[in-house]
């Protein structure tokens, strides 16, 4: 799982499924290891806890779904670890679902989890394995975890407070030892309950200062890097803390830490956005994913020894028969027509008999998917950037060494960013000349398009150029050296892209 950011942590949905729909379509996808820091139940946007038992199960279903898939698989296709940490909410959860305890039962009631108890007899009176395999599965996970990051640091992560001196006793204290243990239940209460300016600590309790805290539990109304969740170390000196929880439940944002220097982003799916998720219009695949759906074993076979061979004659046709599909490859939100692409790219090179003994390898494909991947990155940061070309550059750039985007651009970036891995982009990109050479490409698309965009406002009728096909060197290189050269295709629909022509021989 190289590929992937090393962690990333989130908290308190409060029946919400946002914050679920990204960690199912993207989260395990994009890092090593989800870190959830509790209050899953309860609240939500009724007032009432509607379906927050529903995507605490969810999450459950999936943690045990990932550690039942084989190393190997989970490193081949970078699945990430969901490491789940309760909170208070499911501390009251966890002793109703065991006991049927009164107070437990009376706090969710006052907390807004009138649909969490529902669930929970519900689940009591028709299905008790599965509520015991939650309770077991809630109450046996660690209330305090510390994560050792690539960076060097040591994160310490907890739902309200990270007690450094319970840790050093045992690292794995849980909820069955709250319920079990009487004397740890003063312990623990500030983990999972603690509100700085409101409850007293002890600093000894407390990490050093050359760790850094990750919390939830105290809604971040305010902007989430500027309010101060510090403590005072067991150093004498400050216990720095970021806190993940934006009050989604309340009007509030989606918060989410990566570790480091990193600000606390904060996001919030619109409604459009949100339905698409839903549907799974949005999935992160890989290329080798929607070739293999479709392989019977001989046509497995016939791939592996064949390389998937295709002539420039043959692709000469792929492109016509393609069109601009290729230029479609991740525009802004849409990751359907990359697939389309890529689907019709398989059923010509495997199922279709005109294409069985061609010779230009799966490799060039995955480089020519790369560079349109480029080229719609920068041509989007350049639309949005009317200042300063080297600026955008440079963000690319700063991207490709990071994997992080610079937050002056737009979602719509970040959504073409998020759908490949810049060390993808590093290991299909030659060298830097043909990057400066993509951008210059980019940058005179732009140009026209601007220039398209401004008599369409002032009230022209005017027909926009698609965007083009952008071709790596290596096919280039090939249909020289075979005679033929690059042009201008134009269709009869009035599309352009690029496409090859005999050269003229005397």
């Amino acid at each position: 799982m190289s590929n992937n950011e090393d962690f990333i942590v989130i908290s308190d949905f409060h029946s919400m499924w946002e914050p679920y729909y990204k960690l199912e379509n993207y989260y395990i996808f994009d890092y090593n290891n989800i870190y959830i820091l509790g209050d899953v139940t309860d609240r939500g946007e009724d007032g009432k806890g509607t379906d927050g038992v529903k995507i605490l199960l969810s999450i459950m279903e999936l943690d045990k779904k990932i550690q039942a898939l084989p190393k190997e698989a989970r490193e081949k296709d970078h699945i990430g670890n969901v490491h789940y940490i309760p909170g208070n909410h499911d501390d009251f959860l966890y002793e109703y679902a065991l006991l049927q305890d009164k107070n437990a039962k009376e706090n969710m009631k006052i907390n807004h989890g009138e649909q969490t108890i529902k669930d929970i007899d519900d689940l009591r009176r028709k299905d008790s394995n599965r509520l015991r395999e939650l309770a077991e599965w809630l109450g046996n996970k660690p209330l305090q975890v510390k994560h050792v990051g690539k960076d060097g640091k040591v994160y310490c992560l907890a739902h309200a407070f990270f007690d450094d001196f319970l840790y050093s006793q045992n690292k794995n204290y849980s909820l069955s030892d709250k319920l079990r243990a009487k004397h740890l239940y003063n312990s623990l209460f500030n983990v999972i309950w603690f509100r700085k300016g409101q409850d007293s600590y002890q600093s000894f309790r407390v990490p050093s200062s050359d760790n850094i805290g990750i919390i939830g539990h105290t809604p971040s109304m305010l902007n989430p890097n500027t309010r101060n969740f510090d403590l005072d170390g067991s150093d004498g000196k400050t216990f720095r803390v970021m806190n993940v929880d934006g009050g989604l439940a309340y009007g509030g944002n989606m918060l989410e830490y990566s570790g480091g220097d990193s600000i606390i982003k904060a996001n919030r799916f619109d409604i459009e956005e949100l339905e698409k998720i839903k549907k799974k219009k949005y999935p992160y695949y890989s290329i080798d994913d929607i070739f293999d759906k479709y392989l019977s074993p001989t046509q497995k076979s016939y791939k592996k020894e064949n390389n998937c061979l295709l002539d420039y004659n043959s692709f000469l046709e792929i492109l016509r028969k393609l069109n601009c599909d290729c230029s479609l490859f991740l525009n802004e939100r849409s990751t359907d027509c990359g697939e389309k692409m890529l689907d019709s790219l398989y059923k010509m090179i495997i199922m279709d008999s005109d294409y069985q003994n061609l010779h230009l390898n799966y490799n060039m494909f995955y480089e020519l998917i790369v560079y349109n991947n480029i080229f719609n990155i920068l041509a989007t940061m350049l639309f949005e950037n009317n200042i300063n070309d080297k600026k955008v550059l440079k963000d690319f750039i700063t991207w490709l060494k990071t994997n992080k985007m610079n937050y002056g651009y737009s979602e719509s970036v970040y959504t073409l960013s998020s759908k490949i891995n810049s060390d993808i982009v590093i290991e299909y990109l030659n060298n830097q000349k043909e990057l400066d050479e993509i951008f210059a490409y980019a940058k005179k698309y732009i140009d026209q398009k601007k220039v398209i965009q401004k008599q369409i406002d002032s009230g022209l009728s005017v027909k926009e150029k698609p965007s083009p096909i952008i071709l790596p060197k290596s096919f280039i290189e090939l249909f020289n050296s075979n005679g033929y050269q690059e042009q201008d295709y134009k269709n009869k629909d009035g599309q352009y892209f690029l496409s090859f022509s005999k050269k003229r021989t005397f």
